[in-house]
């Protein structure tokens, strides 16, 4: 069975093929026969590819999850995907028993029992060992590959990060040649080019905004609009991390993907800002001045390292260089600058351990050309310099744009902002 229908015709990979893989019209025997085998390979299998969280369902491109945001993921030399994604798609009936906490698949003569968090594998009463547990990513169920689809009485084979899943016959009788499959993941990675990430950034949180706090400056109850009114609109968060790997070609974003941070290191971030990314599931970035940090140095107080951890082990928060003096970067000498942000990075990792990739953002923007040339040669992956301008996959990753959030705007008008910067 076929559980999501078979799309009658791929006019968006025939598109693409044509365009990329061919130059001359019209098109040749030999051309169609190559156009002919890629969707049939695709109306006959389930295919999926790492880091994409698009997948072809029986020539039906579609999401792995509704969130947008899950996609399959690498562990301990397993490919995991969502066991709800592979079990629908394989058209198999799939249920919980909230009192063992355990996962049941069912497709024809068989059943198969899977707990979060254990190796084992029950298939019609027999055990079975897992290489990998089954675990939980993103709030989702997540199973090796290879291990679920054979269990099912599948075949699956693997192809430089893409999966085929189908049925022994179906996959019999297809050619897999490396043309047709390179042409699928092209397809699948096509659409990432067109990526546009907005960056946020943030500052201080309280409930009453005077006038002169206004450029910097968001209610708790403006930035949950922010949130809620992003997430309901199909947007999901990135961390620097996964902008990282995107640019540099090891990972795919979401289709809306966006990324919050708040510089400086106030106090108002744990206490306000922070118990609202964990309720909207909302990743962050926080740029800290280390002089700064459990001190009352102007008007606002800033969190403690103490605070900082807590913020980091929820998996949500990710806390970066924002230097250790809080000075103008871009005019200091060469020495004052290696100072500043050497020290900070220093005091960063003795308190909150090795970041996997070092960022820093200019105090009031303030940079130079000389000064980036100094932080990269420093070892730092990301700056964060300017303003109104989104990120791509060309963008300079030295040279990271934001969009700076003032009190009085809403979530819509954070959403318009981020179209009218699409069309510069």
């Amino acid at each position: 069975m076929k559980p999501m229908g078979k799309a009658i015709c791929l006019f968006a990979a025939a598109a693409f093929i044509l365009a990329n893989t061919f130059l001359t019209k019209p098109a040749s025997a030999e051309q169609n026969a190559f156009q002919g085998n890629v969707h049939n390979i695709l109306s006959k299998t389930v295919v999926v590819y790492k880091g994409s969280p698009k997948a072809y369902v029986y020539s039906e491109k579609t999401h792995i999850d509704p969130s947008r945001g899950v996609h399959p993921v690498e562990k301990d030399g397993s490919l995991l995907i969502p066991i709800r994604f592979v079990s629908r798609s394989l058209g198999a009936e799939i249920g919980w028993d909230k009192q063992l906490s355990e996962a049941t698949i069912t497709l024809n003569d068989r059943t198969i029992k899977l707990k979060p968090n254990s190796s084992k594998m029950s298939i019609n009463n027999s055990n079975f060992r897992l290489n990998v547990p089954v675990q939980y990513i993103k709030g989702r169920m997540f199973v090796p590959a290879r291990t679920i689809t054979e269990a099912l009485d599948k075949r699956v084979v693997y192809y430089n990060d893409l999966v085929i899943i189908g049925d022994y016959g179906d996959l019999s009788g297809v050619t897999l040649d490396n043309q047709s499959l390179n042409a699928i993941i092209a397809m699948l990675k096509e659409e990432q080019k067109t990526r546009t990430i907005p960056v946020l950034m943030y500052h201080h949180f309280q409930h009453n905004v005077p006038d002169d706090l206004t450029s910097t400056t968001v209610t708790p109850s403006e930035f949950e609009g922010h949130l809620k009114y992003l997430k309901e609109n199909g947007y999901t968060s990135i961390s620097l991390q996964e902008l990282y790997d995107f640019i540099h070609g090891k990972a795919a974003l979401p289709d809306k993907p966006f990324i919050i941070t708040m510089d400086d290191g106030y106090e108002s971030n744990y206490t306000y800002a922070f118990p609202l990314l964990r309720k909207y599931e909302t990743k962050a970035a926080i740029f800290i001045v280390t002089s700064f940090v459990g001190k009352d140095p102007e008007k606002f107080k800033h969190f403690s390292w103490e605070e900082a951890r807590e913020m980091e082990a929820s998996g949500l928060v990710d806390i970066q260089n924002h230097s250790h003096w809080h000075g103008r970067h871009g005019d200091m000498s060469e020495q004052e600058i290696m100072n500043s942000i050497s020290t900070a990075q220093r005091l960063i990792e003795q308190n909150l351990g090795p970041r996997s990739i070092q960022a820093f953002a200019y105090p009031g923007g303030n940079r130079s050309s000389t000064s980036r040339k100094i932080v990269s040669k420093l070892g730092f992956d990301i700056q964060l310099t300017g303003l109104n301008r989104l990120v791509t996959i060309n963008t300079d990753l030295s040279d990271i744009h934001r969009i700076s959030i003032r009190h009085g705007m809403t979530g819509r008008d954070i959403v318009a902002s981020v179209e009218q910067l699409k069309k510069k």
